[in-house]
Parts: C-alpha cells; sequence; structure tokens
C-alpha cells in the first residue's frame, strides 16, 4: 500500500464516521439549499442585529459545511490518509456554525443535535489525525 491510505482501528469506527458524516453531509447541503431557495421560510427578523442582512451567507456557509463532510465521506470511505484532517475539519465547521447559528438568531432543539453531531466527528477523528501526524509517509495504516 501507498502512504496515501489510512486504515481505521475498528470496523465500528469507520462505520461511525461514515454515518455521522453522511448524515452532516447530506442533510446540511439540502438545508443550505432548501433555505438559499426559500424552502425553509425563516423570518427576516431573526437576523436584526447580526451582521447578516439576508441567509444567503449562512446559507452558502451550510452547503460548503455540508460538501466538507462529503468529502470526508469519501475520504474515510476510500481509507485516504487525508480522512483524518476532513473529518476534524467537518466536526469543528459545523460546531463553530451551530454556535454562530446560537448567537444570531437563539436556541432551538435542532442545533443541538448538530452540535452533538460536530463534537462526535472531533473526537472520532482524533486518533486519526494523531496517527497521521505521527505516522511515516509511507505507513498505510492505523
Amino acid at each position: 500500500m501507498n502512504g496515501t491510505t489510512v486504515r481505521l482501528s475498528t470496523r465500528s469506527h469507520r462505520r461511525a464516521l461514515l454515518w455521522l458524516l453522511g448524515f452532516l453531509g447530506v442533510s446540511a447541503v439540502l438545508g443550505g439549499f432548501a433555505l438559499l431557495i426559500d424552502m425553509i421560510n425563516l423570518p427576516d427578523n431573526l437576523l436584526d442585529g447580526s451582521p447578516f442582512s439576508s441567509y444567503v451567507v449562512p446559507s452558502l456557509m451550510l452547503v460548503l459545511v455540508g460538501m466538507l463532510a462529503l468529502g470526508a465521506f469519501v475520504a474515510v470511505r476510500a481509507e485516504r490518509q487525508v480522512a483524518a484532517i476532513l473529518s476534524s475539519l467537518s466536526g469543528g465547521a459545523i460546531v463553530i456554525f451551530e454556535l454562530v447559528e446560537i448567537w444570531v438568531i437563539g436556541v432551538s432543539w435542532l442545533q443541538f443535535v448538530y452540535l452533538a453531531v460536530g463534537v462526535a466527528l472531533l473526537v472520532l477523528s482524533v486518533p486519526l489525525v494523531l496517527h497521521s501526524r505521527d505516522m511515516p509517509a509511507r505507513a498505510s495504516h492505523i
């Protein structure tokens, strides 16, 4: 094997990452596009006092978070070494997105679901990131 592949330590670890990344990726991309084209009708007054004058920027950011998660999904599935950093970035990105959303429009139960997904992705990614930093360039598995 070459230096671009990485094996997850357990099958359940890999499954958990794939489920979380798939859920986040699909729901964030669909939710972002739905918000962008006004399929989700949020009142504009929720943005009063925020740095956003419309939902365009938050919608596009949500789509980007989803695309990042889908990229991480593909990397984990293909057992690529970049899976570690993409999974971590996906977890961190949704945590930051949700914290900003809570600051801008307030709290709802759904934000806690996505915060939990983000934290779980970060926790599951830590062993991958630590191992990939210590791994020689030609090593191929965890």
